[in-house]
């Protein structure tokens, strides 16, 4: 009786035993089917890392080269977000204030001035930057059925009501930053190109300007039309009106002049966004027009000079934006100065100094040792968006970074839901393989700049109409990251598809023998 008793729990515990193994030995046969499908596509060169880990029970998938430094592009935005949320948390504001400080207010301190002929003649507009890069973005605006006209008027129409009739003087302060606009690291020859937008301690309309450009007789030169108008910007046209199709619009280095070169047809476009030069006065210079034309002359237009005190004044107007729309815009629209201004921001809130790209870089690391300890030294932080090619992560730091997002319940839902969304919404909405079998199941951040194509998130396995924020839907964390791409990155953007897809199936057989 006792022996039979023995035997039967012994096959049951073989039978256990079995299931088990078979359940590992599908779940591991991942990585040599990832393996195998690159393998067979013939991608030359092209270097990879691929890191899958089942956050459900923190069974590793698949690890391939997951130790190896690799450029991340866009991914780097991943970095960014996370250590914004965490350093500035949720809840927090950028706030960009219009002060009026009226001749009366000097006198309120004494001993600031060296003398009465530093006293301003009239009122002094104080615009205070917090490096906010939504400030006047036509598509938050649209958002609230806004226009960036709207906004100016606003701002026009603000001061006015305060009785303002002649401005002595129009300062920007934006301390909270450095002005160094750019890195030298970003591609030098494409600087005037939107994605290279310069970051600053006050930012407007996403420091670009739109180039409407209008065809007109053969022969002769096109129209040219700025939104939002901006008649101090000096244009020089080289362009004529004519056939076959060769415009282009450049910025001059360092400066607010406009060339156009080629030939412009008359087939419908979009606009061209041109990046500015200097976006805080870009900025205040546009206010000096829409004030000049609303009958309020501005006398002077400069930036606060380095140690200089301007009294508080009074608070006339506050433009605020929340964190989470800045981080939804960097990691589901990809802006790039959006998170170059979270790195600089989070920079600023450690030291107390003007936001640069080294502080932020210091406290982003920072962040990354607090959360992933000492394996997050093989991180290099050159920048915040992934423009530059100096930045340097491995897979399995950003999946164990998404581990730790996905674990952390203040933030969950805030970092999880900034991602584009298979088949639904940003980058991953065009990609076609994911309207069907996974739309709505894939929350990830995509990357490319030349060469490299990255793309890391959360597969979660079924889809689902609520948030997903519970830790019971079954989620697969994951990090394909592609660089050395000599071949057409369409390709290498099929494969990583395609790696999705084999997760999501292997998965599914995996989690069925349980």
């Amino acid at each position: 009786m006792l022996t039979t008793s023995i035997n039967k729990i012994l096959r049951l515990a073989g039978i256990a035993l079995a299931v088990l193994l078979a359940t590992w030995a599908e779940a591991g046969s991942i990585q040599s089917k990832v393996y195998e499908h690159i393998r067979g596509k013939d991608l030359g060169e092209t270097k990879y890392a691929i890191m899958i880990v089942d956050l459900t029970d923190g069974t590793e998938l698949a690890a391939i080269n997951v130790h190896e430094p690799m450029t991340p592009a866009s991914n780097m935005k991943l970095i960014t977000t996370a250590a914004a949320l965490d350093v500035l948390q949720s809840q927090f504001k950028f706030k960009t204030d219009l002060r009026l400080v009226q001749p009366a207010d000097w006198n309120e301190v004494s001993g600031r001035l060296p003398d009465e002929s530093s006293l301003p003649a009239g009122p002094v507009l104080v615009i205070v930057g917090d490096g906010d890069p939504a400030f006047g973005d036509p598509k938050l605006l649209g958002r609230y059925d806004l226009t960036v006209d709207d906004l100016l008027d606003e701002w026009v129409e603000t001061i006015q009501g305060a009785g303002v009739a002649k401005v002595d003087r129009l300062v920007i302060d934006d301390r909270i930053f450095d002005t160094s606009f750019t890195k030298e690291s970003w591609p030098q020859d494409q600087l005037s190109a939107y994605y290279c937008a310069q970051v600053a301690g006050l930012n407007f309309h996403r420091n670009v300007i739109e180039v409407w450009p209008k065809p007109t007789q053969t022969g002769r030169t096109p129209k040219i039309e700025l939104k939002p108008p901006a008649p101090f910007m000096v244009i020089t046209n080289r362009a004529i009106t004519d056939k076959p199709e060769t415009l282009s619009v450049d910025r001059r280095a360092n400066t607010n002049q406009l060339v156009f070169r080629g030939k412009i047809t008359h087939r419908k476009r979009s606009p061209y966004p041109v990046t500015v030069h200097d976006p805080p006065l870009f900025f205040a210079h546009l206010l000096q027009h829409r004030l000049a034309q609303s009958g309020i002359e501005v006398n002077q237009v400069d930036r606060v000079k380095e140690g200089e005190w301007l009294p508080q004044g009074q608070t006339i107007y506050r433009n605020e934006t929340t964190l989470y729309e800045i981080v939804q815009s960097c990691n589901s629209q990809s802006v790039n100065l959006y998170s170059e201004s979270l790195l600089k921001r989070i920079g600023h809130h450690y030291t107390g100094t003007p936001g640069s790209w080294r502080n932020g870089a210091s406290a982003v690391r920072r962040f990354l040792r607090e959360r992933l300890g000492i394996s997050a030294a093989v991180v290099a932080i050159d920048d915040g968006s992934g423009l530059s090619r100096k930045n340097r992560v491995t897979a399995n730091i950003i999946v164990q970074l998404l581990k730790t997002m996905y674990e952390d319940d203040r933030h969950r839902l805030d970092y999880i839901e900034s991602l584009s969304i298979a088949g639904v919404r940003g980058s991953l909405n065009k990609r076609n393989r994911f309207k069907n079998q996974l739309k709505g199941r894939v929350y990830a951040k995509t990357g490319y700049i030349n060469g490299v194509s990255t793309l890391s998130g959360y597969v979660f396995r079924q889809a689902t109409d609520q948030r997903p924020h519970s830790k019971e839907l079954n989620t697969v964390a994951f990090s394909l990251l592609f660089n050395d791409i000599r071949s057409n990155v369409g390709k290498v953007k099929k494969i990583q598809d395609e790696i999705l897809e084999l997760i999501d199936e292997s998965y599914t057989l995996a989690r069925a023998g349980q």
